[in-house]
């Protein structure tokens, strides 16, 4: 639900959408708590053996106030802008401030990632689909990101996003309703304004007998 405190909602007076408004006064409200969180931290002596995360599960819905322009898509699409999304890392004295991080990671990868910047090692019963991503956050080596596999079900239809080197195969409904394959090359074309669904007809052949 969209809620958040009157005096904060007043902040963002100047915004005339309500929803839009009210959202802006719960991300003000997040940012403010985190705050107190890293504080804590600070105060307990812990920061330089805490490594904090920030992200958001999916994309925005602009029906109740969130955006996620320039980005194609809403929150349960298979779209960049329902799947991108913000994330950050803080560990003073052990991530370097400022510095980027642009290959993709799915929360998939969180659990392997984090037992290696623990120094833990990972002992899973069975094995699990993410990889340890701790070397190239840290330290900047060059590792291969996994082919991934992203679904939506919603309408009795489910839609994917498959991702495998540069390529993306989206499989989506598209202005009759109908599922349709696009092939976009996401590392240049994030916002996928260029389908090479006919450019390519091998490629988007076979990622969709792989999907």
């Amino acid at each position: 639900p969209l809620q958040a405190h009157e005096t904060t909602i007043a902040e963002y007076a100047h915004i005339e959408n309500e929803n839009r408004r009210i959202y802006a006064a719960m991300v003000t409200e997040m940012d403010r708590a985190i705050a107190r969180v890293t504080v804590a931290l600070d105060e307990a002596q812990m920061t330089d053996d805490t490594l904090v995360m920030f992200f958001t599960d999916n994309g925005a819905v602009p029906s109740v106030g969130g955006r996620n322009a320039p980005l194609r898509g809403n929150k349960g699409q298979p779209w960049e802008g329902a799947m991108r999304v913000p994330a950050a890392m803080y560990w003073p004295g052990t991530l370097t401030a400022g510095s980027l991080f642009d290959q993709r990671i799915t929360v998939m990868d969180l659990l392997p990632t984090f037992l290696a910047a623990a120094d833990i090692p990972l002992q899973a019963p069975k094995p699990i689909e993410g990889q340890n991503l701790w070397p190239a956050i840290a330290e900047g080596v060059p590792m291969p990101s996994q082919d991934v596999v992203l679904s939506n079900s919603g309408g009795g239809v489910v839609q994917h996003a498959y991702f495998t080197d540069e390529w993306k195969l989206v499989r989506a409904r598209n202005a009759d309703g109908e599922l349709q394959d696009y092939l976009f090359e996401i590392l240049i074309d994030p916002y996928e304004q260029n389908d090479l669904a006919d450019v390519h007809p091998d490629i988007l052949a076979r990622l969709a007998a792989e999907l």
